[in-house]
């Protein structure tokens, strides 16, 4: 998206309100995906359905910038599953928390 920034130098418009217009507080995500995830991580309690699992991970990685290979699901690697499910909750929560 081209930015037209004559309003900001002709004093029309405020850098802040020129930042609030380009960003989506949804970021990496659109309404409709955070919603989706919203919904399938309030789902998930103390067990990560198998189906889920990929999903959980992708997500983790999108939300942190990274492409760190899928843990096993053994009772070993549950400290990174536990991790990447609060990275989904916490990044929800900040998102619900951002003022418009």
């Amino acid at each position: 998206m081209k930015l037209d920034t004559t309003k900001v130098i002709y004093g029309e418009m405020s850098m802040e309100e020129l930042y609030k217009q380009t960003m989506n507080k949804y970021h990496p995500y659109t309404e409709a995906e955070f919603m989706e995830l919203k919904g399938i991580v309030e789902s998930i309690t103390t067990h990560i359905p198998n189906d889920k699992m990929g999903w959980v991970w992708s997500n983790h990685n999108r939300i942190c910038r990274t492409n760190e290979p899928q843990p096993c699901s053994c009772g070993s690697a549950a400290g990174h599953w536990k991790r990447a499910v609060e990275t989904i909750r916490n990044f929800v929560t900040k998102v619900e928390s951002t003022n418009e």
